[in-house]
């Protein structure tokens, strides 16, 4: 363990990179800032509790720490960047707090034991490759206030049964629920008004899907291999 002072104001990048004999580590409230891959491939790590005043957690910070089981984020968190928990395959749940707007690219990917994630409604924007790959996460409910589903978001997570898309939404990019292969539903709000190629390709689950009024083009392989597809209701919209 590691044990911080009450004085500290900044983590700096990489201050703890493969540090990999560190099991838990408490980082004070009067941290402000914390690095880059501050904690990269800590790979022993498996406790980690941040206090009050981070808004930021920085790009790639928790990355390869394979070990993670529980993370404590505070009130004032805004941020996730890129890669911030990608590949911490022992990480089960996660709880963000109502602070939270951003989840930014590749997030939580790899994240392969994840089976809960509660998304608050103050998240605005979640990037493209934010969960994929998290091959045991069931359900999914996106917040009211994000308007697309970026690409490749939800692609490979193969026990993924319930997902709840809100009115806000208005795209879905491609490969954004690809390879979901326990998907057997899911409703497409009427403010949507455009999906992106292979979208739903490989949801071999997949047993009917309603096209909303505002869609006017299907695009190419968006529901390739969904072998057991068996009623689709096209609008007059589409040309």
């Amino acid at each position: 363990s590691v044990t911080l002072g009450n004085n500290l104001e900044e983590i700096g990048m990489q201050a703890f990179q493969y540090c990999e004999s560190l099991k838990t580590i408490s980082i004070p409230g009067t941290v402000e800032t914390i690095g880059l891959q501050a904690f990269f491939a800590c790979s022993g790590l498996k406790t980690v509790t941040i206090g009050e005043g981070v808004t930021t957690l920085g790009t790639s910070m928790f990355i390869h720490c394979k070990s993670l089981e529980a993370i404590f984020l505070p009130a004032s968190l805004t941020t996730i960047e890129d890669y911030a928990f990608a590949n911490c395959t022992n990480l089960t749940e996660i709880v963000l707090p109502a602070s939270v707007t951003t989840i930014e690219n590749n997030a939580f990917q790899y994240c392969e034991n994840l089976t809960t994630i509660t998304l608050p409604n103050s998240i605005t924007s979640i990037g493209s490759y934010a969960f994929y790959y998290c091959s045991k996460l069931t359900e999914i409910s996106i917040p009211n206030g994000v308007t697309t589903i970026e690409s490749d978001i939800f692609s490979q997570c193969y026990a993924l049964t319930n997902v709840s898309l809100p009115d806000s939404i208005t795209s879905i990019s491609s490969y954004a629920f690809s390879g979901c292969t326990s998907l057997t539903n899911i409703t497409i709000p009427d403010s949507v008004t455009s999906i992106g190629s292979y979208a739903f390709s490989w949801c071999n689950s997949l047993e009917s899907i309603i096209i909303p009024n505002g869609i006017k083009t299907i695009e190419s392989c968006t529901f390739t291999q969904c072998y057991n597809l068996s009623s689709v209701t096209i609008p007059d919209s589409v040309t």
